[in-house]
């Protein structure tokens, strides 16, 4: 069943009211943000694969239900890395969005990148697909516009809003960027140029590099509530790699501890580092995952091992749509070995997509609503359920 874009349909939010929603099918995933006076955020970008006649970016389908002039509404889009399920729908977003300033990693806007995104998108040497075709198109538009581009690293601020301070009763907001670190960086273009194509070569498609080596961490401040955007930002036993880095950049800027978290890693143990939780979170956070189901069963994110540890974590953990099963019904015996042996995992392309809306206001707190096929993992104990503030 199609996700029902009629039923998100709501006022939108009061001027100094912080919103954030999270969507996300079973492979991709997209934030909108209202970071106040009606100036808008979106981070990362997917697409409602069961919506076949209207098959856009879920930000641009939820910003036009909402009433919002995309075009001069939006001010800020960021690219948390080049994975697949993050940039679905990128170029289109980019298009739609003349005025925003478009951010992602330094290294992504490298000539080194560039040649690469170029070369694998040629169909001479490469297979050409959503891996890359989205985020080549994003950059084409910002290139023909003549806009600069606002990479992102360790603790480095990409914008803020009303920065005076809240003289007309907006609280200020700031977006800070907590990754990639300066090894990153380096560990990053030595693999693009060890992945580029060759000329003559077997057609391949773009590596997807693992631990995320370009991740964006970001770190956003609305007033008194922080929030926390961990992308797929993976733990590296390099202390100057990975979620040690970010942690340090945190604590280096002084930043506020998040109230809210954007789970990283689709909630998977490689994303998971126990100083996150006491260095960057305040005690007992809201969290969203979302799922990553174009894994084989046992393996889809997140697993029921780490909704476990999330549940310990969090007051109240949400997950943006559910995780697909494999259904074997009716395949013969021997066909069902084969794929099995051959590690071949056959799924529905159309994957539901589901939405998790927050919204924040300083006098009234959390006020949470959750879109099917979405769904709350915990149900909250009384005490934090009644915990609306940010008290503690």
């Amino acid at each position: 069943m199609a996700f029902n874009w009629n039923s998100v349909v709501a006022p939108l939010p009061a001027a100094d009211e912080f919103e954030i929603s999270f969507f996300g099918p079973g492979h991709g995933e997209c934030i909108v943000m209202h970071v106040g006076g009606g100036r808008w955020v979106v981070v990362d970008s997917c697409v409602d694969t069961t919506d076949k006649a209207n098959p856009h970016p879920v930000a641009e389908k939820y910003l036009t239900a909402l009433g919002v002039d995309m075009a001069s509404a939006v001010d800020l889009i960021v690219a948390s890395h080049w994975h697949a399920d993050h940039i679905r729908g990128l170029g289109r977003l980019v298009d739609r969005c003349p005025s925003a300033l478009f951010s992602c990693a330094q290294a992504m806007v490298r000539e080194e990148f560039m040649t690469f995104v170029e070369e694998m998108a040629s169909a001479s040497v490469s297979t050409y697909g959503a891996k890359l075709a989205d985020f080549r198109e994003a950059i084409r538009h910002l290139h023909d516009r003549g806009k600069t581009i606002r990479w992102a690293q360790g603790n480095k601020l990409l914008k803020a809003w009303n920065p005076s301070g809240a003289l007309s009763g907006i609280p200020r907001c700031v977006v800070n960027a907590l990754s990639p670190s300066d090894q990153e960086y380096s560990a990053f273009i030595a693999e693009v140029a060890a992945a580029r194509p060759i000329q003559r070569g077997p057609k391949r498609a773009a590596a997807a590099t693992s631990p995320n080596l370009v991740s964006i961490v970001l770190h956003v401040q609305f007033g008194d509530l922080s929030v926390l955007l961990g992308a797929d930002m993976e733990v590296h036993h390099d202390p100057q790699r990975g979620w040690t880095a970010a942690i340090a950049a945190g604590q280096e800027a002084g930043l506020t501890p998040a109230h809210l978290l954007k789970v990283p890693h689709h909630g998977s143990v490689t994303g998971h580092h126990h100083e996150l939780w006491t260095r960057l979170l305040a005690p007992r956070p809201l969290a969203v995952v979302t799922p990553f189901n174009k894994l084989p069963d046992e393996r889809k994110l997140p697993t029921a091992a780490d909704i476990g540890r999330l549940n310990d974590l969090t007051s109240r953990l949400y997950q943006t749509a559910p995780a697909v099963r494999t259904s074997s019904r009716g395949r013969d015996a021997t066909v069902e070995r084969g794929l099995r042996d051959s590690n071949i995992v056959l799924r529905d392309a159309a994957q539901p997509l589901g939405m998790v809306r927050c919204r924040w206001h300083s006098l009234a707190g959390w006020r949470e609503e959750v879109f099917p096929p979405a769904l709350l993992l915990t149900t909250p104990e009384p005490a934090a359920a009644a915990r609306t503030n940010l008290e503690d």
